[in-house]
Protein backbone atom coordinates (compact mmCIF):
# COMPACT_ATOMS: atom_id res chain seq x y z
CA UNK A 1 0.00 0.00 0.00
CA UNK A 2 2.69 2.11 1.25
CA UNK A 3 4.51 2.17 -2.44
CA UNK A 4 1.23 2.76 -4.11
CA UNK A 5 0.56 5.38 -2.45
CA UNK A 6 4.37 6.64 -3.63
CA UNK A 7 3.80 5.81 -7.09
CA UNK A 8 0.55 8.21 -7.00
CA UNK A 9 2.41 10.63 -5.16
CA UNK A 10 4.93 10.74 -8.42
CA UNK A 11 2.37 10.50 -10.97
CA UNK A 12 0.57 13.89 -9.51
CA UNK A 13 4.24 15.18 -8.99
CA UNK A 14 4.94 14.50 -12.68
CA UNK A 15 1.69 16.21 -13.97
CA UNK A 16 2.36 19.19 -12.39
CA UNK A 17 6.18 20.19 -11.55
CA UNK A 18 13.47 33.45 -8.59
CA UNK A 19 13.71 35.66 -11.51
CA UNK A 20 17.38 36.23 -11.36
CA UNK A 21 20.07 33.42 -11.98
CA UNK A 22 22.21 32.21 -8.94
CA UNK A 23 25.52 33.87 -10.04
CA UNK A 24 27.59 31.44 -7.51
CA UNK A 25 29.04 32.05 -4.18
CA UNK A 26 32.61 32.53 -2.72
CA UNK A 27 32.03 30.37 0.32
CA UNK A 28 30.66 27.48 -1.36
CA UNK A 29 32.92 25.23 -3.75
CA UNK A 30 30.57 23.35 -6.11
CA UNK A 31 32.65 20.54 -7.46
CA UNK A 32 30.75 20.80 -11.24
CA UNK A 33 28.49 19.11 -13.45
CA UNK A 34 31.51 16.88 -14.74
CA UNK A 35 32.84 16.28 -11.48
CA UNK A 36 30.00 14.87 -10.71
CA UNK A 37 29.25 12.96 -13.69
CA UNK A 38 32.98 11.43 -13.19
CA UNK A 39 32.16 10.54 -9.22
CA UNK A 40 33.91 7.06 -8.03
CA UNK A 41 31.48 6.46 -5.24
CA UNK A 42 29.75 3.03 -5.91
CA UNK A 43 26.15 3.52 -6.99
CA UNK A 44 25.90 7.17 -7.00
CA UNK A 45 23.49 7.49 -9.96
CA UNK A 46 24.65 10.96 -12.21
CA UNK A 47 23.76 12.60 -15.31
CA UNK A 48 26.32 11.25 -17.83
CA UNK A 49 24.11 8.96 -18.84
CA UNK A 50 26.31 5.84 -17.86
CA UNK A 51 23.95 2.20 -16.40
CA UNK A 52 23.79 2.46 -13.47
CA UNK A 53 21.14 6.02 -13.74
CA UNK A 54 18.02 3.73 -14.01
CA UNK A 55 15.89 3.75 -11.23
CA UNK A 56 12.96 1.04 -10.93
CA UNK A 57 12.18 1.90 -7.23
CA UNK A 58 10.00 4.46 -5.72
CA UNK A 59 12.01 4.79 -1.95
CA UNK A 60 15.14 5.92 -4.16
CA UNK A 61 13.81 8.72 -5.35
CA UNK A 62 12.78 11.44 -2.11
CA UNK A 63 10.88 14.51 -2.74
CA UNK A 64 12.49 17.69 -1.79
CA UNK A 65 11.29 19.73 1.25
CA UNK A 66 12.43 23.35 2.48
CA UNK A 67 15.57 21.87 4.31
CA UNK A 68 15.20 18.35 3.68
CA UNK A 69 14.35 15.30 1.95
CA UNK A 70 11.22 13.29 2.04
CA UNK A 71 10.76 9.57 0.63
CA UNK A 72 8.78 6.33 1.12
CA UNK A 73 9.71 2.99 2.05
CA UNK A 74 8.23 -0.16 2.75
CA UNK A 75 10.66 -1.76 5.21
CA UNK A 76 13.69 -0.36 7.30
CA UNK A 77 16.20 -2.05 4.50
CA UNK A 78 14.83 -0.01 1.72
CA UNK A 79 15.41 3.26 4.37
CA UNK A 80 18.73 2.31 4.73
CA UNK A 81 19.95 1.92 1.38
CA UNK A 82 18.14 5.28 0.35
CA UNK A 83 20.07 7.16 2.75
CA UNK A 84 23.29 5.44 1.95
CA UNK A 85 22.55 6.07 -1.65
CA UNK A 86 21.31 10.02 -0.90
CA UNK A 87 24.75 9.97 1.75
CA UNK A 88 26.90 9.61 -1.38
CA UNK A 89 24.82 11.75 -3.27
CA UNK A 90 24.65 14.60 -1.01
CA UNK A 91 28.60 14.73 -0.38
CA UNK A 92 29.74 14.68 -4.31
CA UNK A 93 27.36 17.76 -4.75
CA UNK A 94 29.65 19.44 -1.47
CA UNK A 95 26.34 19.39 1.05
CA UNK A 96 26.10 17.59 4.09
CA UNK A 97 23.49 15.01 5.44
CA UNK A 98 21.85 15.55 8.49
CA UNK A 99 20.77 12.56 10.97
CA UNK A 100 17.91 10.55 9.12
CA UNK A 101 14.48 9.09 10.66
CA UNK A 102 12.29 6.84 9.79
CA UNK A 103 8.34 6.78 10.71
CA UNK A 104 5.72 5.41 9.35
CA UNK A 105 6.85 4.72 6.09
CA UNK A 106 8.41 7.95 5.33
CA UNK A 107 11.95 8.52 5.63
CA UNK A 108 13.68 12.54 6.13
CA UNK A 109 17.19 13.13 5.57
CA UNK A 110 17.76 16.67 6.25
CA UNK A 111 20.93 18.15 4.61
CA UNK A 112 22.84 21.77 5.13
CA UNK A 113 23.51 23.83 2.00
CA UNK A 114 25.56 26.76 2.30
CA UNK A 115 24.75 30.27 0.87
CA UNK A 116 20.98 30.26 0.62
CA UNK A 117 21.23 27.04 -1.60
CA UNK A 118 18.22 24.72 -1.59
CA UNK A 119 18.14 21.13 -3.57
CA UNK A 120 14.80 21.05 -5.54
CA UNK A 121 13.68 18.16 -8.29
CA UNK A 122 11.89 17.74 -11.69
CA UNK A 123 10.27 14.71 -12.63
CA UNK A 124 9.80 14.90 -16.50
CA UNK A 125 6.07 14.66 -17.99
CA UNK A 126 6.47 11.58 -20.53
CA UNK A 127 5.04 13.84 -23.14
CA UNK A 128 7.92 16.00 -23.33
CA UNK A 129 9.33 12.86 -25.13
CA UNK A 130 8.26 10.23 -27.43
CA UNK A 131 6.64 7.57 -25.72
CA UNK A 132 8.79 5.01 -24.40
CA UNK A 133 11.47 5.97 -26.74
CA UNK A 134 14.45 5.71 -24.59
CA UNK A 135 16.70 7.42 -27.09
CA UNK A 136 14.30 10.50 -27.35
CA UNK A 137 13.72 10.15 -23.71
CA UNK A 138 17.96 10.66 -22.94
CA UNK A 139 17.90 13.56 -25.65
CA UNK A 140 15.15 15.45 -23.58
CA UNK A 141 16.59 14.74 -20.30
CA UNK A 142 19.77 15.95 -21.91
CA UNK A 143 18.62 19.10 -23.45
CA UNK A 144 16.45 20.53 -20.89
CA UNK A 145 20.17 19.98 -18.20
CA UNK A 146 22.19 21.92 -20.62
CA UNK A 147 19.12 24.59 -20.02
CA UNK A 148 19.27 24.36 -16.57
CA UNK A 149 22.51 24.78 -16.14
CA UNK A 150 23.10 27.96 -18.92
CA UNK A 151 20.83 29.09 -16.71
CA UNK A 152 22.62 28.94 -13.59
CA UNK A 153 20.81 26.18 -11.75
CA UNK A 154 23.47 23.14 -10.90
CA UNK A 155 22.26 19.66 -11.96
CA UNK A 156 23.33 17.54 -8.82
CA UNK A 157 22.13 14.20 -10.27
CA UNK A 158 19.67 12.33 -12.52
CA UNK A 159 17.96 9.42 -13.36
CA UNK A 160 15.90 7.32 -16.32
CA UNK A 161 13.00 6.07 -13.97
CA UNK A 162 10.89 2.88 -15.28
CA UNK A 163 7.95 2.79 -11.98
CA UNK A 164 5.55 -0.38 -11.85
CA UNK A 165 2.14 2.21 -12.69
CA UNK A 166 3.94 4.95 -14.80
CA UNK A 167 5.33 5.37 -18.21
CA UNK A 168 9.23 5.69 -18.28
CA UNK A 169 10.08 9.35 -17.33
CA UNK A 170 13.14 11.33 -15.87
CA UNK A 171 14.13 12.76 -13.24
CA UNK A 172 16.68 15.87 -12.50
CA UNK A 173 18.14 16.45 -8.53
CA UNK A 174 19.59 20.08 -8.65
CA UNK A 175 20.69 23.00 -6.61
CA UNK A 176 18.96 26.38 -6.87
CA UNK A 177 18.74 30.00 -5.24
CA UNK A 178 16.42 29.61 -2.45
CA UNK A 179 13.53 31.97 -1.38
CA UNK A 180 11.13 33.12 1.03
CA UNK A 181 8.61 31.06 -1.51
CA UNK A 182 8.96 28.46 -3.47
CA UNK A 183 6.50 29.98 -6.01
CA UNK A 184 9.17 32.52 -6.55
CA UNK A 185 12.03 30.21 -6.96
CA UNK A 186 13.70 29.91 -10.24
CA UNK A 187 12.67 26.12 -10.75
CA UNK A 188 11.95 23.66 -13.89
CA UNK A 189 8.18 24.12 -14.14
CA UNK A 190 5.54 22.70 -16.19
CA UNK A 191 2.51 25.41 -17.27
CA UNK A 192 -0.33 22.74 -18.50
CA UNK A 193 -3.94 24.08 -17.42
CA UNK A 194 -5.56 22.07 -20.48
CA UNK A 195 -5.93 25.16 -22.81
CA UNK A 196 -3.96 26.31 -25.60
CA UNK A 197 -1.00 28.43 -23.74
CA UNK A 198 -0.82 32.05 -25.64
CA UNK A 199 3.14 32.93 -26.32
CA UNK A 200 2.90 36.23 -26.71
CA UNK A 201 1.57 36.58 -22.70
CA UNK A 202 4.32 35.32 -21.87
CA UNK A 203 6.94 37.20 -23.88
CA UNK A 204 9.50 39.65 -21.90
CA UNK A 205 8.97 37.88 -18.57
CA UNK A 206 11.53 36.68 -16.51
CA UNK A 207 11.63 32.82 -17.51
CA UNK A 208 13.49 30.84 -20.01
CA UNK A 209 10.92 28.33 -22.34
CA UNK A 210 12.65 25.09 -22.61
CA UNK A 211 10.07 23.36 -24.69
CA UNK A 212 6.90 23.32 -26.00
CA UNK A 213 5.33 19.72 -26.19
CA UNK A 214 2.37 20.30 -27.00
CA UNK A 215 -0.07 23.72 -27.49
CA UNK A 216 -1.50 23.21 -24.17
CA UNK A 217 2.00 23.10 -22.21
CA UNK A 218 5.32 24.54 -21.85
CA UNK A 219 8.24 23.33 -19.99
CA UNK A 220 10.02 26.71 -18.57
CA UNK A 221 12.39 27.79 -15.79
CA UNK A 222 11.32 30.74 -13.34
CA UNK A 223 9.30 31.47 -10.67
CA UNK A 224 5.41 29.57 -10.85
CA UNK A 225 3.15 30.66 -13.34
CA UNK A 226 -0.68 30.13 -13.07
CA UNK A 227 -3.19 29.69 -15.46
CA UNK A 228 -7.32 30.41 -15.64
CA UNK A 229 -9.44 29.98 -18.41
CA UNK A 230 -13.41 31.02 -18.67
CA UNK A 231 -16.20 31.25 -20.93
CA UNK A 232 -18.90 33.12 -21.62
CA UNK A 233 -21.95 33.61 -24.09
CA UNK A 234 -21.19 37.11 -25.06
CA UNK A 235 -17.48 39.30 -24.47
CA UNK A 236 -19.96 40.98 -21.73
CA UNK A 237 -20.86 38.02 -19.56
CA UNK A 238 -17.18 37.43 -19.97
CA UNK A 239 -16.03 40.69 -19.40
CA UNK A 240 -17.58 40.12 -16.17
CA UNK A 241 -16.08 36.79 -15.00
CA UNK A 242 -12.94 37.83 -15.94
CA UNK A 243 -13.11 40.90 -13.37
CA UNK A 244 -14.69 39.09 -10.91
CA UNK A 245 -11.74 36.40 -11.06
CA UNK A 246 -8.81 39.27 -11.42
CA UNK A 247 -10.02 40.63 -8.19
CA UNK A 248 -10.20 36.97 -6.28
CA UNK A 249 -6.54 36.49 -7.47
CA UNK A 250 -5.29 39.38 -6.29
CA UNK A 251 -7.01 38.93 -3.09
CA UNK A 252 -5.11 35.71 -3.25
CA UNK A 253 -1.53 37.26 -3.20
CA UNK A 254 -1.49 36.46 -7.25
CA UNK A 255 0.18 39.29 -9.37
CA UNK A 256 -2.27 39.48 -13.01
CA UNK A 257 0.55 38.96 -16.35
CA UNK A 258 -1.85 39.01 -18.89
CA UNK A 259 -5.72 38.30 -20.14
CA UNK A 260 -6.19 36.59 -23.71
CA UNK A 261 -9.77 36.74 -25.00
CA UNK A 262 -10.61 34.72 -28.23
CA UNK A 263 -13.62 33.10 -30.00
CA UNK A 264 -14.84 29.73 -29.41
CA UNK A 265 -15.86 27.90 -32.82
CA UNK A 266 -19.85 27.01 -33.08
CA UNK A 267 -19.62 23.39 -33.03
CA UNK A 268 -17.12 23.50 -30.02
CA UNK A 269 -19.45 24.96 -27.56
CA UNK A 270 -22.97 26.15 -29.06
CA UNK A 271 -24.07 27.93 -26.09
CA UNK A 272 -20.66 29.83 -25.54
CA UNK A 273 -18.63 32.29 -27.58
CA UNK A 274 -15.88 33.16 -25.92
CA UNK A 275 -12.86 32.13 -23.70
CA UNK A 276 -10.48 34.13 -22.06
CA UNK A 277 -7.14 33.02 -20.61
CA UNK A 278 -5.77 34.76 -17.27
CA UNK A 279 -2.35 34.30 -16.68
CA UNK A 280 -0.30 35.51 -13.33
CA UNK A 281 2.07 34.93 -10.97
CA UNK A 282 1.59 32.38 -8.20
Amino acid sequence: MKTLVAVLFFAAASAQAASAPYLGSTGFSYPGFKAVAAAKAEGVPVVAGEPRDLVTAVHLLPRCGTDKLIGFADTPEQYQEAVALWTRVLASAGLSAGRPTFEHGIYTLPYDAPQGLVLREFMADPKQFKPKDPADLLANREMTVAAMEKAGLKPVAAWREELEGMLPTWSVYYLAKKEARTEDEKLVRILHYGEDIDDDALAGLPLQVVQKPRDWMRVYIGPELGMVSLIGRTQDELDVKVAKRQGLLVEMGKKMIAVRVHPIAPESLPEYRWQANLYFWQ
